[in-house]
C-alpha cells in the first residue's frame, strides 16, 4: 500500500504594518472629515439669504455663539464654539449682515474684519395708510418718501429679494422695532424689514399657514383683515375661520374695511351700496379671493390668532347693536339678514352715516 505524500502546509505571516497602517489611514480620514465638519460645513442657517443681528454689547465669539444659537440660525453653535477656539476673535457691538450657508471659517473671518456697523432703532407702527407708512419710515432713516416710494414699486428688486410683488410686499411691514444702519437708504431699509419678516416665520408658524392653505403673505394680508374687523383678541380666530370657510366655499370675503381701503378714505364710518360699486383689486364685494396686499399693518398677536384659527361653520357675521364691539356669527344669509337688519337701525337711530 503506497504511502500517502504528505503535504507541507506553508502559512504567510501577516504583515506586522498592515492593520497599524490601516488605521493610521482611518484615523487619518476621520480628522480631515471632522475638520470639514468643524471649519467648512454649511452652517448657517437663516431663513433669508441675509440676517441682521444688532449686538448690544462687545462680545466673545463663543457668547455669540450661544446668542446666534438663541435665535436659531445656527446648526451647530457646538462646531462654531469648536472652531472659534483656534481663532482669537472678539465681537464688537452693533449691526452685523450674516449670511444664508455659510461655514464657520466663514463667520470667524468674517468677523475677524471687524464689520460691525453703528445702528439705529426705528418703529414701524401699526398704521392703515401706505402713504403715512412710507412717509413715517422715511422720515425715520432721513431719505426722501419718493425714493422710499420708487424702492417699492421696484418690481425686479422685490421678486429677487423675496418673491413677492410690490403690493403683496407691504406684508413685509411688521410693526415694531426694526434695527438699521444709521446711514441707511431706502433699499437697505426693504432688506432689514424683508429679513425680520423671514426669521418671524419660523416652522411653528410656516406650518400652520400650509395647514390652513395660505402662503405666509396671504395670512398677513387675511390678518390685517381681521384686524380691521375686529379689535377683539377673543373674536379673532373666530372671524379668520368665517373668511377661511368663504375662501374655501369660492366666495366673495365681502369685507367692508376692504372697500374703506380701495376708497383710501379712512372717515368712512359707514359703508353702503355706493361705496361697495369702486373699481378695485381691495373691494372684496367685486372680487374673490384676498385682496393683492394688506390692507393695514398690524399687531403680531394678530397673525398668531389667524393661524390659530376656529374651525366652524359660519359664513357670515355682523356687528351687535349693542355698540358693544362685539360680533354674531351666522350660518345663512336669512340668520345673517336678521342681524345686520337690527345693526342698521341702531345706527341709524345714532344718526352714522
Amino acid at each position: 500500500m503506497a504511502k500517502k505524500k504528505k503535504i507541507k502546509r506553508t502559512y504567510k505571516a501577516e504583515t506586522p504594518g498592515m492593520p497599524i497602517r490601516w488605521y493610521a489611514w482611518g484615523t487619518l480620514a476621520l480628522a480631515i472629515l471632522a475638520l470639514y465638519y468643524v471649519f467648512l460645513f454649511p452652517n448657517f442657517k437663516s431663513r433669508s439669504e441675509k440676517f441682521y443681528y444688532y449686538l448690544p454689547g462687545r462680545a466673545s465669539s463663543h457668547y455669540l455663539a450661544d446668542l446666534l444659537n438663541e435665535e436659531n440660525v445656527l446648526k451647530s453653535s457646538l462646531t462654531f464654539k469648536l472652531a472659534a477656539t483656534l481663532f482669537d476673535v472678539n465681537a464688537d457691538e452693533g449691526l452685523y449682515e450674516f449670511k444664508k450657508g455659510w461655514n464657520n471659517l466663514q463667520i470667524l473671518f468674517y468677523l475677524k474684519g471687524k464689520p460691525a456697523k453703528e445702528a439705529m432703532t426705528i418703529d414701524i407702527p401699526v398704521i392703515r395708510s401706505r402713504k403715512k407708512l412710507i412717509n413715517l419710515l422715511a422720515k425715520e432713516i432721513g431719505v426722501e418718501a419718493d425714493s422710499l416710494k420708487a424702492a417699492l414699486k421696484d418690481s425686479l428688486y422685490l421678486k429677487e429679494l423675496s418673491g413677492l410683488d410690490n403690493e403683496a410686499f407691504y406684508s413685509v411691514f411688521l410693526p415694531g422695532e426694526l434695527k438699521v444702519y444709521k446711514t441707511c437708504n431706502s433699499y437697505q431699509l426693504i432688506d432689514f424689514a424683508y429679513s425680520r419678516y423671514e426669521q418671524f416665520w419660523n416652522n411653528w408658524r410656516a406650518e400652520k399657514a400650509e395647514a390652513a392653505g395660505l402662503l405666509p403673505e396671504e395670512v398677513v394680508i387675511l390678518s390685517s383683515i381681521v384686524y380691521s374687523e375686529s379689535k377683539l383678541k377673543e373674536e379673532m380666530p373666530m372671524i379668520a375661520g368665517l373668511y377661511i370657510n368663504r375662501l374655501n366655499n369660492n366666495m366673495r370675503l365681502e369685507s367692508d374695511p376692504t372697500v374703506v381701503f380701495a376708497h383710501n378714505r379712512f372717515n368712512i364710518r359707514r359703508v353702503f351700496n355706493k361705496h361697495k360699486q369702486v373699481k378695485s383689486k381691495y373691494n372684496t364685494y367685486r372680487n374673490k379671493g384676498l385682496p393683492p396686499g394688506p390692507i393695514s399693518t398690524i399687531p403680531l398677536y394678530v397673525i398668531d390668532s389667524v393661524l390659530n384659527f376656529v374651525p366652524h361653520r359660519f359664513i357670515y357675521f355682523c356687528a351687535k347693536d349693542d355698540m358693544s364691539g362685539c360680533h354674531v356669527f351666522a350660518e345663512t344669509f336669512e340668520e345673517h339678514k336678521k342681524n345686520a337688519i337690527l345693526y342698521q337701525k341702531k345706527l341709524d337711530s345714532l344718526r352714522i352715516k
